[in-house]
């Protein structure tokens, strides 16, 4: 790839054309009508899952040398196994109407979300050693390590992403052994290729995930049931000491918020193609640092739009998730989603000291960075979908609620996220214009209030809990009406 650089050749320009070059058959789409046939081939294992190494005493450490020389080991036979299952996805979830109803109830029964979860769990592994997972009972203390068994490339950017992948895919199959001999960067060329398609399916499945679980409760519950073939554990990289086993599919979708935390929007969206610098290298820039950028032009790249709509999606598959089901806004509090999130809506508001056990709040001012109301920024859609996860989880978890009660800088952000204040601050007396009060922002606000919240509520919270009082007794003076006069036409047609 680097020699391609020198010739003045750009991987994106390479890669369309190269790609063609595979001429993809109709078949690898499927047009079976049976529901559950087709989400077996989506949620089926990837070719390079096939690699396993020889279990045997004798032969222990080595590769089947006719997995490596067969399909499972070419990279473009990878590649077209995720354009399929892309297509697959994209055909039968791409909208909200495919997922919602007794479509999604249907989708949910043939085994989609399961299919859809282990897909995204199979694209997650930072780690491409089983020998670095964990067992089931690794709470317990009194499990070994599980033993080497295979190894599956990450297909989304880890560390040593291009000494891991290309250890893995040594060679072509015959079907595209041609295409090597002929394309001097094929190798880098389809690695990229793969990468981007990977990006993509991870983007469609989050998506689906988000559509089927709006509107349907036993959706959500079905993602939390989810369980993995195997938990594996992803390190906090601003706290070595902690760790997130994956164990159902809230935890998976808190590593997928991991796998962003402490990168800026800017350093995002500036990401560079994967074959120049993997995720884990990219410069971590202070708050400083981060305005000072943001206030810059920066060029972004096909690559970091991709992330940004994955951690968009991840977002929106969050609050979708986290509406109205107890366990899950639990399952996600214990997973430490809350920080994460409080971080990515605003870092300098973020949790950073703790003292004597209770966490503290550092006294910064939101700045110009943290308002989700600014219409260019590229991430304003992340934000407020982030805003209203935060809102969802303190609806149901009273936790969530005395902890982010307790920042008034978080409170006053998520209200400008839930739209009334301007109304408010116009007109105190109308209640016009208002939106109904979220019962999670309610709940925020109503912990502040009971001692949650040093210094007690400003102006504008108190202006809040009174409007919704006022519209509580408004509403139950006209149903107390309505009721009366129901009463009244029952008596007189009697």
């Amino acid at each position: 790839m680097k020699a391609a650089a020198h010739m003045g050749e750009s991987i994106s320009s390479v890669l369309p054309d190269w790609i063609s070059l595979l001429e993809l058959k109709d078949d690898t789409v499927s047009h079976d009508e049976n529901l559950e046939v087709i989400i077996h081939q989506m949620g089926s294992p990837l070719p390079c899952e096939i690699l396993k190494e020889d279990g045997t005493e004798n032969n222990r450490g080595s590769c089947h040398q006719e997995a490596i020389q067969g399909s499972h080991a070419c990279v473009i036979c990878n590649l077209i196994d995720v354009q399929r299952k892309a297509s697959l996805v994209a055909s039968h979830m791409g909208n909200m109407a495919q997922c919602r109803g007794a479509r999604g109830d249907m989708l949910r029964e043939s085994g989609a979300i399961c299919a859809l979860l282990n897909i995204l769990w199979r694209l997650s592994l930072p780690l491409q050693r089983w020998n670095q997972w964990i067992p089931q009972n690794y709470q317990s203390g009194q499990s070994e390590r599980m033993p080497t068994g295979c190894e599956i490339p990450s297909l989304l950017p880890s560390t040593c992403w291009a000494e891991t992948i290309n250890s893995i895919f040594k060679s072509h199959c015959v079907n595209h052994a041609e295409l090597r001999i002929n394309h001097p960067f094929s190798d880098s060329i389809a690695l990229s290729a793969l990468y981007s398609a990977a990006l993509d399916l991870t983007n469609l499945c989050l998506g689906a995930l988000r559509d089927l679980s709006c509107g349907s409760s036993l959706n959500r519950s079905a993602i939390l049931e989810w369980t993995p073939p195997s938990v594996i554990c992803f390190h906090y990289k601003s706290n070595g000491n902690k760790c997130l086993a994956v164990e159902n599919g809230v935890q998976l979708l808190c590593a997928y918020m991991l796998r962003y935390h402490t990168l800026n929007w800017t350093d995002i969206l500036t990401l560079r193609e994967l074959s120049c610098t993997p995720i884990d290298n990219i410069t971590k820039l202070t708050p400083q640092q981060t305005q000072k950028e943001d206030n810059c032009c920066f060029k972004t790249t096909d690559r970091g739009k991709k992330e940004l709509r994955l951690l968009t999606n991840t977002l929106g598959a969050i609050r979708n998730t986290s509406h109205s089901t107890p366990d899950n806004c639990q399952a996600f509090y214990e997973s430490g989603l809350v920080e994460m999130l409080v971080w990515r809506l605003s870092p300098e508001l973020h949790y950073a000291t703790v003292e004597n056990g209770e966490k503290v709040s550092p006294p910064h001012i939101i700045s110009s960075t943290s308002t989700t109301s600014d219409v260019t920024r590229h991430w304003r859609e992340a934000k407020y979908r982030a805003a209203g996860s935060l809102i969802n989880l303190a609806e149901k978890c009273p936790s969530v609620a005395k902890q982010l009660g307790s920042n008034r800088e978080m409170i006053l952000l998520l209200i400008e996220a839930w739209g009334g204040v301007n109304a408010i601050t116009v007109d105190s007396n109308n209640l016009r214009g208002i939106p109904l009060l979220h019962i999670g922002l309610a709940a925020i606000l109503h912990a502040a209030k009971d001692g949650a919240l040093k210094g007690g509520l400003d102006d504008v919270m108190v202006r809040i809990l009174e409007k919704e009082q006022t519209r509580k007794k408004v509403a139950k003076r006209k149903e107390a009406e309505r009721q009366s006069r129901l009463n009244k036409l029952k008596t007189n047609t009697s």
